[in-house]
């Protein structure tokens, strides 16, 4: 199929294909656009975007369908994990050096008594 047979077969659930909107660079390019490879058409309305793609590396199509308002919930969820976790990655490197040096001392020890209670001179 061609994309105009793609895009007169979805238009008849979604209604007319949206014009091509001027190439803008976008701050945050999701990794799922990014290897969906090229955007052929566009529907949508306040609630909801249909974007359909033809694939960079086989001879296939991708459509996907996006909840507006979920999709602003979820990057401002994934942008917030972001702040929280470069906030929080020096404790957690502090606690995961604590650790190694606990578990390497445990680990001597535990050898430390094995061989004590087999070392004769």
């Amino acid at each position: 199929m061609t994309d105009a047979d793609l895009i007169e077969a979805i238009s008849t659930a979604y209604g007319p294909a949206l014009k091509p909107a001027a190439k803008k660079a976008r701050s945050v390019v999701s990794q799922l656009e990014e290897e969906s490879g090229t955007s052929v058409a566009r529907w949508g309305d306040t609630d909801y975007s249909v974007v359909l793609y033809r694939s960079s590396y086989a001879s296939g199509f991708r459509i996907i369908v996006t909840s507006l308002r979920l999709d602003a919930l979820a990057r401002s969820a994934d942008k917030q994990a972001i702040r929280l976790d470069e906030r929080e990655a020096p404790q957690r490197e502090i606690a995961r050096q604590k650790k190694e040096k606990e578990d390497t001392r445990l680990s001597q020890e535990k050898a430390r008594i094995a061989n004590k209670a087999g070392f004769r001179p």
